[in-house]
């Protein structure tokens, strides 16, 4: 399951990154490596593709999260309109306001429970007339989606509602929050991503007790230890973070 979760993270960070194609993809490759005459044309792609905010009854929607990683992109890179931190906050806010229940279950052993939909989340579901099983896929993927913009952004404006993230029954929206919280490495996140360690079912332990190792912290460095039991990939990635550091996250 921590496989299927890192995965997953990692597919889900390439939706707001250009795979080849496009000139507005290639745009976006030019601003992650540091062409910032990319802005304008990008503020232009930006605002004739924002649809604005997404409604409560289309929250596992997937939307478009291009046009959002633009946003997020343009942020990191310190374009001050207050436009695009405004809608990638709203966006996480969304997400981690919702109350969506985790559509997946683990077993007091801490791990995953095949072919078995939480009571919640059936429940849930039924309030809001969706069909179980894409709505438990969209919750899965499409729902932690609208937290990467902000996560990648690495403003640390977005700290809080990305530390309240951490308290999202959905652990994908969990991670993609300590993601974030690594990303702006401000170091009043460590104990609260301890803290999620700790109680998080074995399965998704370590891909979220991974965002512990870019914190150069005795007690991030610590608690990695301490939580991720496979010390080969454990000395791998401390070396990837020596050698990208906070880049290697999200890629820029």
């Amino acid at each position: 399951m921590v496989t299927t979760l890192v995965t997953a993270r990692a597919s889900l960070a390439r939706q707001t990154a250009p795979h080849k194609a496009n000139a507005a993809e290639q745009l976006f490759q030019r601003l992650v490596d540091g062409d910032r005459t990319a802005i304008p044309a990008l503020e232009q792609i930006f605002a004739k593709g924002n649809a604005g905010e997404s409604s409560k009854d289309d929250i596992l929607s997937l939307g478009d999260t291009f046009h959002a990683g633009i946003a997020g992109l343009l942020v990191s890179r310190g374009v001050k309109d207050p436009q695009y931190f405004n809608f990638i906050l709203e966006l996480a806010r969304q997400a981690i306001d919702a109350g969506v229940p985790s559509p997946v279950a683990f077993g007091k052993d801490g791990l995953f429970v095949p072919h078995f939909t939480p009571p919640d989340f059936v429940a849930w579901c039924n309030d809001h007339n969706l069909e179980l099983s894409q709505a438990a896929r969209d919750a899965w993927y499409h729902l932690p989606s609208k937290v990467i913009p902000l996560a990648s952004s690495g403003d640390p404006r977005g700290f809080p509602q990305l530390a309240k993230g951490l308290k999202s029954p959905n652990y994908m929206v969990v991670t993609v929050s300590a993601q974030g919280l690594a990303r702006i490495n401000d170091a009043r996140a460590i104990p609260a991503i301890i803290e999620v360690c700790e109680k998080a079912p074995v399965e998704v332990l370590g891909a979220i007790a991974q965002y512990l190792i870019y914190f150069d912290d005795p007690r991030a460095q610590a608690a990695a230890d301490r939580f991720i039991t496979d010390k080969k990939f454990l000395e791998t990635f401390r070396n990837e973070v020596k050698q990208n550091g906070l880049k290697g996250i999200f890629g820029w």
